[in-house]
Protein backbone atom coordinates (compact mmCIF):
# COMPACT_ATOMS: atom_id res chain seq x y z
CA UNK A 1 0.00 0.00 0.00
CA UNK A 2 1.40 3.77 -0.31
CA UNK A 3 2.30 5.51 2.46
CA UNK A 4 2.23 8.88 0.55
CA UNK A 5 -0.12 11.77 0.47
CA UNK A 6 -1.06 11.69 -3.73
CA UNK A 7 -1.46 15.58 -4.96
CA UNK A 8 -5.11 15.30 -5.93
CA UNK A 9 -4.00 16.66 -9.51
CA UNK A 10 -2.02 13.67 -10.08
CA UNK A 11 -4.68 10.72 -9.34
CA UNK A 12 -8.08 10.47 -8.47
CA UNK A 13 -8.74 7.69 -5.96
CA UNK A 14 -11.04 4.25 -7.20
CA UNK A 15 -14.64 4.26 -6.58
CA UNK A 16 -15.93 3.94 -3.67
CA UNK A 17 -12.49 3.73 -2.38
CA UNK A 18 -11.97 5.05 1.30
CA UNK A 19 -9.93 7.93 1.84
CA UNK A 20 -8.12 10.37 4.41
CA UNK A 21 -8.05 13.67 2.31
CA UNK A 22 -6.43 16.90 3.11
CA UNK A 23 -9.05 19.87 2.49
CA UNK A 24 -8.68 23.46 3.18
CA UNK A 25 -11.38 24.64 5.77
CA UNK A 26 -11.44 28.25 6.16
CA UNK A 27 -8.02 28.43 5.34
CA UNK A 28 -6.78 25.70 7.81
CA UNK A 29 -5.46 22.38 6.19
CA UNK A 30 -7.54 19.58 8.14
CA UNK A 31 -7.69 15.96 7.65
CA UNK A 32 -10.93 14.72 6.98
CA UNK A 33 -12.36 10.95 6.15
CA UNK A 34 -13.97 10.10 3.40
CA UNK A 35 -14.69 7.93 0.06
CA UNK A 36 -14.89 8.64 -3.60
CA UNK A 37 -18.10 8.28 -5.65
CA UNK A 38 -17.41 8.74 -8.88
CA UNK A 39 -18.44 11.57 -11.23
CA UNK A 40 -15.53 13.84 -9.19
CA UNK A 41 -17.29 13.70 -6.24
CA UNK A 42 -16.69 12.84 -2.70
CA UNK A 43 -19.15 11.82 0.61
CA UNK A 44 -18.13 12.45 4.13
CA UNK A 45 -21.14 11.24 5.74
CA UNK A 46 -22.78 7.07 4.62
CA UNK A 47 -26.46 8.57 5.03
CA UNK A 48 -28.34 7.48 1.54
CA UNK A 49 -28.83 11.73 1.03
CA UNK A 50 -25.64 12.84 2.59
CA UNK A 51 -24.28 15.60 0.16
CA UNK A 52 -21.38 15.13 -1.81
CA UNK A 53 -18.91 17.71 -2.83
CA UNK A 54 -16.22 18.23 -5.73
CA UNK A 55 -13.24 16.67 -5.47
CA UNK A 56 -11.25 19.69 -6.01
CA UNK A 57 -11.28 20.65 -2.28
CA UNK A 58 -9.17 17.83 -2.43
CA UNK A 59 -5.61 18.92 -1.79
CA UNK A 60 -3.98 15.33 -1.65
CA UNK A 61 -5.35 11.82 -0.18
CA UNK A 62 -4.22 8.72 0.75
CA UNK A 63 -5.61 5.78 1.12
CA UNK A 64 -7.26 4.51 4.33
CA UNK A 65 -5.54 2.05 6.15
CA UNK A 66 -6.59 -1.73 6.94
CA UNK A 67 -7.75 -2.30 10.64
CA UNK A 68 -5.21 -3.12 13.01
CA UNK A 69 -5.74 -7.10 13.58
CA UNK A 70 -3.92 -8.44 16.99
CA UNK A 71 -2.07 -11.99 15.94
CA UNK A 72 -3.62 -14.75 17.86
CA UNK A 73 -0.63 -16.00 20.44
CA UNK A 74 0.90 -19.44 18.88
Amino acid sequence: MNKEWIPSSEQLPELRQNILATIDEHGHPTVVACWYVGDNRIKMDSSPNAKTYDFSIVKAWIPFPKPYMELEPK
